[in-house]
C-alpha cells in the first residue's frame, strides 16, 4: 500500500511540476481551476491534490506569503533523490 501512494505522489509532482513551469508567474488558485475545466476534473480537484503534495513534505513555500497570492515562482519542489527516482520508475 505505502509503494501505491509514493507512487502516485510521485504522479502528482511530475504532473504540477510540468504545469506549473509553463505558468510561473500565475497563481496557485488560477492553475488549478484552469487544470479542474481542463482535465474535467471535480471543482477544486487540483487544489486537493496540491494541498496534499504540501502536507506529504513534497512540495513546500514560504507560510508568510498568503496562499491566494502564491505563484509556482515560490514553490519549491522536493530533492529528496528516492523520491525523484520513484517518478522515473
Amino acid at each position: 500500500m505505502q509503494q501505491e501512494i509514493t507512487f502516485e505522489l510521485a504522479k502528482q509532482l511530475k504532473f504540477y511540476f510540468h504545469h506549473f513551469s509553463k505558468t510561473p508567474a500565475s497563481t496557485i488558485i488560477k492553475i488549478s481551476k484552469t487544470l479542474d475545466v481542463k482535465y474535467d476534473y471535480e471543482a477544486g480537484g487540483s487544489l486537493a491534490e496540491i494541498r496534499g503534495l504540501l502536507a506529504s513534505r513534497l512540495l513546500s513555500f514560504d507560510v508568510n506569503i498568503p496562499f491566494r497570492k502564491l505563484t509556482p515562482a515560490e514553490i519549491s519542489f522536493v530533492d529528496d533523490i528516492s523520491v525523484l527516482e520513484a517518478i522515473n520508475v
